[in-house]
């Protein structure tokens, strides 16, 4: 993860990953994460759901139906809070 390209962000960033991942994303999230630090990016989260990858999409291997409805209300409150003028 290029934190320099990071640095350039001007937007927030909501980033979701899920755990059960055989493929060391846990890894490579811890690093996006601090690499968000060290880039001195002030508005962004990362959320952690106890699931696979694909959690979210319903017909892949990984869906999980609780963790993508729990995503999916953090995805609309983070568009909201950053997207509307208006507040509702």
């Amino acid at each position: 993860v290029d934190a320099a390209r990071l640095a350039s962000l001007e937007s927030p960033l909501l980033a979701l990953f899920g755990t059960k991942d055989s493929h060391g994303a846990a890894k490579q999230t811890h690093r996006f994460e601090m690499a968000l630090e060290q880039a001195g990016a002030e508005s962004y989260q990362v959320l952690r759901y106890e699931a696979a990858p694909g959690f979210h999409r319903p017909g892949s291997d990984g869906y999980d139906g609780e963790a993508a409805g729990e995503a999916w209300t953090a995805v609309r409150k983070f568009l909201n809070e950053h997207l509307r003028k208006d507040g509702n």
